[in-house]
């Protein structure tokens, strides 16, 4: 239309390449209703004059003389005015492309066309780029940036190498918007491989970009699907125990060796352990069980490694220490029942397979002759311990589970428990019952032992099973406190052990108390399906020397029936040792201080927690505590602030800085044992090293640009400059003051001078 070329000429570039036109309006201090009436008064004034003054002038000569002399009043009206136009629209205007080139360490791959390095690819393509710029400045300017550790301007010439860390796509976008915020920008050009390996998201970028109406653009380098392995952690127990055999689950990322034969070994220190051959079934983690044998005591590292591969992007990442300790005793172990059920059917059967650990049992409801059988002799305990020190000697863990300690037991045994847990550091593990425990333990020494207090209701009878069942089930999920326990630990991921704890088979009974004591903690929490309430599942603490653990279910059997060993053989083991070993190897429970995992990341906030106490073991409270951390040979100061409503428990955060080894010790008063932490280098850039073009395409799409699956430099150009969004734009010129104006009412009053002399008028 014509206006799309007459508007360029009243605002210059402002309104270049104009798409629509939404308003049109002249402004002036005179109302604009008024002009056509001031219009018709100057023609009539002119009129009147001709006619007055050359009545013998002929209609039509009289008639172009007055319209001359009417318009050229109008035009200088028009200038008395002081009118105005406003004009608005929305254009296409000229405007700077930011053309991010992806510097990182992923960038250094050599999958790219033709088997180049992807920064190599990447940078080609960014000369490409700028020729194809000169060409199309008048409409685009692109400006070229490079993301290493921050953004910064790419060198036209010179060696850059690709070596940043880590790959942050929000970055690159909000970064490159900030440099050019005050011109206008039609999209913005990713050239990057889309390894975000960092906490933002980049959909939330999107979306404000999206807001302000910038296109995102990608031309992707690399392979969608790269080969590589990494070992990513090893689950297992701490302690391990001279010459009985142990089991660790090696957890295992692979990407392009399905189904092909890989080595993995598995060191003590440098001594091997275990080399086997096993076969990835499919891309993806994978969790491998290694069995071996430890020859020797003292501490050590346990090494798990995959042997380099062919075509392996990096091996860096394809190895992964834990460290441990190995005894040469056993853990006396004691369990409790007054009748048979599931539960002790299953731990009895897998304590008596563990030569790691020392069983007795007792039942309370075992006919009395059936311990004369050979099978049984030595197995069962005809009577239980009536002191303290009867169970120091001869046992460090006690579990009780359907039991009433005044039935089935000494009268004196309820008081005997509570002196070898608060006076020996005897390790106590109560499940909870539908019927029995702990409803049975109210009114007894050892309901001081709990960690929870106990709600006045009874437990329930074959009556209420018949009359009311439990139907709802409840779904088991980490506190924060248990995320950072190692006891609650089945995968080396934190996101994966979380689902883990999620996915185990739901509880059909959990007893609900009154509330936690102050020195509790709770590692794991249990909800109804779909409800919001949730209710203290797992809690242990300190009762005198000794640890407590208490389960409010005895239902962990069902995670053997469903998934084996690997969940509820793990669990016990780590629990056995968590509250057994303190009094196995005379070792002070009175404090602690530990984290979720041994190895950590430079650069990964490291979670610590200290559980203190006083010599009479009641808790150590303070406005905060002073612990040391040594990394590398340097000292430093770590505060530890209490956390909230929990005497006795300290929190703080580390940030690792180097590789090496970072060591935690708290104040020599609390008796705690330091804690030492693997530091190793990041290795966030080849955790998924390929292509992430579903992420590139998803942010394109979303804000209206295009991801480009091949580098072809004139295309990508022409698509941006095609693409480019119309801005509005608001135009107001004066008009009264314009060299047309002008000359439009003396070029009136010019010919109306020279009509008067081709009339001869005076």
């Amino acid at each position: 239309m014509f206006w799309k070329w007459i508007i360029p000429l009243f605002g210059g570039e402002a309104a270049g390449g104009v798409t629509a036109l939404h308003r049109l309006a002249v402004t002036s201090w005179l109302p604009l209703w008024l002009l056509p009436f001031l219009v018709a008064g100057l023609a009539a004034f002119c009129w009147w004059r001709y006619r007055t003054l050359h009545p013998e002038l002929a209609r039509r000569r009289r008639a172009l003389l007055v319209t001359l002399r009417t318009l050229a009043y109008v035009a200088l009206l028009g200038m008395l005015l002081l009118p105005t136009l406003h004009i608005e629209g929305e254009a296409i205007q000229p405007g700077t492309v930011p053309v991010v080139l992806d510097a990182t360490q992923s960038m250094t791959i050599h999958d790219a066309a033709g088997g180049q390095e992807r920064f190599t690819a990447a940078r080609r393509f960014a000369t490409e780029l700028r020729e194809e710029g000169r060409k199309s400045r008048h409409e685009l300017a692109p400006a070229f940036f490079l993301y290493r550790n921050g953004l910064a301007d790419l060198p036209a010439e010179g060696e850059v190498t690709a070596d940043g860390d880590p790959t942050s796509l929000s970055q690159m976008l909000e970064k490159a918007a900030e440099r050019i915020q005050d011109r206008y920008c039609p999209g913005i050009l990713l050239l990057t491989d889309g390894a975000h390996n960092t906490v933002e998201l980049p959909e939330r970028t999107a979306e404000a970009l999206k807001k302000r109406n910038i296109p995102i653009y990608a031309v992707g380098f690399g392979a969608e699907t790269t080969r590589d392995l990494a070992v990513t952690g090893i689950i297992g127990e701490d302690v391990l125990f001279q010459e009985e055999k142990a089991q660790a689950y090696v957890s295992v990322r692979a990407s392009g060796y399905a189904g092909q034969p890989v080595k993995l070994a598995l060191y003590l220190d440098d001594s091997p352990l275990s080399v086997q051959e096993v076969k990835l079934a499919a891309d993806g983690e994978a969790t491998l069980p290694v069995e071996f044998t430890p020859r020797q005591p003292g501490r050590f590292r346990l090494r798990a490694e995959l042997a380099p591969q062919a075509g392996e992007v990096t091996a860096v990442n394809n190895r992964f220490l834990k460290n441990v300790r190995v005894i040469n005793e056993k853990i006396r172990v004691l369990l409790v029942f007054g009748k048979p059920s599931w539960e002790f059917r299953y731990l009895a059967g897998a304590f008596e397979r563990d030569r790691r650990v020392e069983l007795k049992l007792f039942l309370g409801a075992l006919d009395r002759r059936g311990l004369q059988a050979p099978s049984q002799r030595g197995r069962y305990l005809e009577k239980l311990p009536a002191t303290a020190e009867e169970i120091n000697r001869q046992f460090d863990l006690l579990i009780l589970s359907r039991f009433h300690p005044l039935r089935d037991a000494p009268a004196t045994f309820a008081q005997a428990v509570a002196g070898y847990v608060r006076d020996h550091a005897g390790g106590l593990v109560v499940l909870s019952d539908p019927e029995l425990l702990p409803y049975a333990m109210r009114g007894t020494p050892l309901e001081e032992l709990l960690p929870v207090t106990l709600a006045p209701t009874a437990g329930r009878g074959y009556t209420d099973e018949l009359l009311a069942p439990l139907k709802d089930g409840y779904s088991l999920a980490l506190t924060e406190e248990g995320v950072l326990s190692p006891l609650m630990n089945f995968a080396g991921d934190r996101a994966e052990n979380l689902r883990t704890w999620t996915k185990l088979p739901p509880l059909h009974y959990l007893y609900r108390p009154l509330r936690t004591k102050p020195s509790a903690i709770t590692l794991l929490e249990a909800a109804r399906r779909g409800g919001i309430e949730k209710r203290p599942a797992l809690v242990h603490h300190l009762y005198g020397k000794g640890p407590v653990l208490f389960l409010g279910f005895d239902a962990t059997w069902r995670w053997r029936r469903e998934y084996g060993d690997r969940y509820f053989r793990d669990f016990w083991a780590k629990s056995v040792q968590f509250v057994g070993l303190p009094h196995l190897l005379g070792e002070s429970t009175r404090s602690q201080l530990y984290t979720a995992t041994e190895n950590v990341t430079v650069g990964e906030i490291v979670g610590l927690r200290a559980r203190l106490h006083n010599p009479d073991m009641t808790p150590y409270v303070a406005e905060a505590i002073t612990a040391t951390a040594v990394e590398n040979g340097v000292e430093r100061t770590v505060r530890m602030a209490p956390v909230p409503d929990r005497p006795g428990l300290y929190k703080a955060e580390w940030l690792p800085t180097a590789v090496g080894t970072l060591r935690v010790a708290l104040p020599p008063t609390f008796g705690a044992p330091p804690l030492e932490l693997r530091v190793t280098a990041v290795q966030r850039e080849f955790q998924a090293p390929g292509l992430h073009r579903a992420l590139l395409e998803s942010l394109c799409a979303a804000t209206g640009g295009r991801y480009f699956a091949r580098p072809d430099a004139a295309a990508a150009w022409r698509q941006i400059r095609e693409n480019r969004p119309p801005l509005p734009f608001t135009l107001d010129f004066s008009l009264w003051d314009t060299w047309g104006l002008l000359l439009l009412a003396l070029t009136l009053f010019a010919l109306e001078w020279l009509a008067r002399k081709l009339y001869f008028l005076d």
